[in-house]
């Protein structure tokens, strides 16, 4: 069975500043994101015309899924477009790592 994918453009959803971890968004995206894990479905994240992606927020948004669903299952089924730089992917390892010491 093929999977169902979503697309999330962070643009229309938090506007060009995706920093704060205080961002209005941040509760609707991670219930995007868990609808998406709990279904089996995959999510493309689209980071096209963000002016800003700080750790902060990816932390913020991600960083309880992560504890609850694991790295691996986040990595599986959610993408980023276009790809994560290096420090934002070791940020999601380190988020991991930190809640399960």
């Amino acid at each position: 069975m093929e999977r169902i994918m979503t697309m999330l453009k962070l643009l229309s959803e938090c506007g060009e500043f995706c920093t704060a971890r205080t961002h209005p968004s941040i509760v609707k995206l991670r219930q995007t994101v868990l609808k998406v894990l709990e279904n089996g479905e995959t999510l493309t994240v689209d980071r096209s015309g963000l002016k800003s992606f700080t750790v902060s927020f990816l932390d913020e948004w991600l960083g309880t899924l992560i504890a609850e669903k694991g790295v691996a299952c986040i990595r599986a089924q959610v993408q980023f477009q276009p790809p994560l730089e290096p420090f934002l992917e070791e940020q999601l390892e380190r988020s991991f790592r930190l809640r399960h010491q």
